[in-house]
């Protein structure tokens, strides 16, 4: 290449002379640059080609051979996947066929499992189930195996507990419902031998639902009732201990110091009132007493011990079982579940009603 230093130029204008040879020199320069650009620019082009072109000018069946592999290949996919499909489908339609053949099966043999027995909260109060249909189903349903926390619990719960999840005790419901049937067997061996049960108050929620309990045992069973606002009625101190007094002044039992007045005046009277009214008030005790929530009727249940009055009540994980008769393990915090266990042993007493009056009945037409 030809260079003109910036001095060499200068010199070149001083001299008029040698103008023509300086024009000629820089034209002959630019053909030759622009020459050399064009060899590179088409040298680079040819050697970037695309690896395609090439093969499609060298060798033009190979792109036909990579379509054809590829269509192939996608036929062999297509083709595995129906067959799968076919193979679900025919396996489903089989399945099917068996499930509707043990239906025939079952249908013919019978079932004690029907649509009014299935557990549905919103029958509870108006359906309980009998205590021989009751299941483990039901009592989850319920929630009744739910306790309390880990730091909760009661030592001597440990052998009604199931495990623990998260720090939450499990109740063990297969001890549930064996303890739940032992007390069905007691609240109808009660009603059939015609004592009076009293069933207590839960949790806000249930006492219409052990209202309706109480109601199916008749004259045999009976409740605490309900306030005007609607909430349960709570146990008056003394009813059991000093029922005299209570049944005969129930706004002053409410009230201790009115009640020490009262006795004071009357122990001026005779000991045979007083034993005459002892032997009154005593017809009216309970033989059997339902505790619905322990950790609220520790008076009830102690009135109840100094009576020898035997107790039924729902155990909780942080209850301790030896504070009642039979204990009954299970979530005493749910509404359902206290609706559920109220339930089942109303259907028990109604089954001692029964056995007795067919008694009655038997005894009649003898005598």
């Amino acid at each position: 290449m030809i260079t003109i230093s910036s001095l060499n130029i200068l010199k070149l204008h001083h001299h008029p002379m040698l103008s023509i040879t300086y024009s000629s020199l820089i034209i002959s320069q630019i053909r030759k640059t622009s020459t050399f650009t064009n060899s590179t620019s088409s040298s680079t082009s040819s050697s970037f080609e695309s690896p395609l072109t090439l093969i499609s000018q060298t060798h033009p069946s190979t792109l036909d051979r990579q379509s054809q592999i590829s269509q192939t290949s996608n036929q062999k996919r297509i083709h595995a996947l129906i067959q799968k499909m076919q193979e679900t489908a025919k396996k489903t339609i089989q399945h099917r066929q068996n499930l509707a053949n043990d239906r025939d099966k079952l249908s013919q043999i019978g079932s004690i499992q029907t649509t009014l027995k299935t557990s549905k909260p919103s029958h509870l109060p108006n359906n309980p189930p009998q205590p021989t249909d009751l299941t483990l189903a039901a009592l989850i349903s319920t929630a009744s195996h739910l306790g309390h926390n880990k730091s909760l619990t009661c030592p001597t719960n440990y052998p009604l507990i199931y495990g623990f999840r998260s720090d939450l005790a499990i109740i063990d419901l297969r001890q549930t419902l064996s303890y739940l049937r032992r007390a069905c067997n007691v609240v109808r061996k009660t009603v059939e031998n015609d004592g009076i049960v009293l069933f207590t108050n839960g949790v806000p929620g249930s006492e219409k639902a052990i209202q309706l309990a109480s109601q199916r045992l008749g004259k045999n069973g009976y409740s605490l009732g309900l306030r005007p606002n609607g909430q349960g009625a709570n146990w008056v101190r003394g009813t059991l201990t000093n029922a005299p007094e209570v049944l005969k002044r129930p706004r002053q039992a409410a009230k201790q110091n009115r009640l020490s007045e009262e006795n004071s005046r009357l122990e001026s009277e005779s000991s045979y009132r007083k034993q005459s009214e002892n032997q009154e008030t005593s017809k009216f005790l309970p033989s059997l007493i339902l505790v619905f929530n322990p950790r609220q009727s520790k008076v009830l249940l102690r009135e109840a011990a100094l009576k020898q009055i035997p107790t039924i009540g729902v155990i909780d994980t942080d209850v301790d079982p030896r504070i009642v008769t039979y204990p009954i393990p299970a979530n005493d915090d749910s509404a359902r579940s206290i609706e559920l266990i109220a339930g089942v042993l109303s259907k028990a007493g109604q089954e001692g009603l029964r056995k007795r009056t067919e008694m009655m009945n038997s005894l009649q037409k003898i005598f």
